[in-house]
């Protein structure tokens, strides 16, 4: 109901992406700390010390992956994070730099949690995925897989604000800081980093995020799907190959970044 239109950067190369099609052209690997990975092997249905990039290694079933999910103590199992358990830290690694759908409105989905605030307030969180997020400038942050998110805020059913997220980190806006097509919200993604921003414009301490017009207009209405009901929700591993940092490291999923998590960060 408050899915917003999203407005791509004209030179943006790295679109949108269903995370099953993620996962389907990725090898499920297990990490080990100053050692050689494992990958999964669906036909042994067991770990294997190789890198090997057969069949057997990639498109891993949802209920393998749902396996990994929190650790007793509340601890994740992405590799570098600062909250990963001591074991058992595991990541999706696609092949290269995964490009997505380059027309993906009402194909590629975005995934849907609402909390009521209980005074009066409710908010809509949207969760958007992209296959690679490129570092265009400066230090190589880039990495593979991507969640953003959105939060529509609404009082007695009316749309009053909104709540975007660039880097880990959320801006609140009133709805006159906005822009609407005349019917539908509309914010724009920083080119490769893929940021929201409520209007054209550079952003970040240096200015290296640029927000335009021009570029592909995903209007992201027309496939909602709910977040708690997929399949891959419960995987605590990194949607991404590990680097060598945890901002080159793919990211946590975004069942574990969702509200009111967002408001203690």
């Amino acid at each position: 109901m408050f899915a917003p239109k999203i407005l791509l950067h004209p030179q943006e190369k790295y679109f949108p992406m269903n995370p099953l099609d993620f996962i389907s052209i990725s090898r499920f690997r297990y990490h080990v700390e100053l050692g050689k990975d494992y990958g999964y092997n669906k036909v042994l249905n067991d770990w294997v010390k190789t890198d090997i990039k057969t069949p057997e290694y990639y498109d891993i079933p949802l209920p393998i992956l749902k396996k990994f999910g929190l650790n007793a103590d509340k601890t994740n199992r992405r590799p570098k994070d600062k909250n990963r358990g001591e074991n058992g830290n595991v990541f999706l690694q696609p092949d290269g730099k995964p490009e997505g759908d380059f027309n993906p409105t009402g194909k590629i989905p975005c995934y849907l949690f609402e909390l009521d605030a209980d005074n009066d307030y409710v908010f809509h969180q949207y969760w958007f995925f992209y296959g690679y997020n490129p570092s265009l400038v400066g230090i190589n942050l880039s990495h593979q897989g991507d969640w953003e998110d959105y939060t529509a805020v609404t009082k007695d059913g009316e749309l009053v604000g909104a709540i975007l997220a660039a880097h880990g980190k959320r801006t609140c806006y009133k709805l006159d800081q906005l822009e609407t097509d005349g019917k539908q919200l509309q914010i724009y993604a920083a080119l490769g980093t893929h940021a929201l921003y409520p209007h054209e414009g550079s952003f970040g301490k240096f200015g290296t995020d640029r927000a335009e017009k021009g570029g592909y207009i995903w209007d992201t209405s027309q496939n909602v799907e709910i977040l708690s009901q997929q399949g891959w929700r419960d995987y605590a591993g990194a949607w991404g190959e590990v680097g060598e940092l945890a901002a080159t490291t793919g990211p946590l999923g975004a069942w574990y970044k969702r509200i009111p998590s967002i408001f203690l960060s």
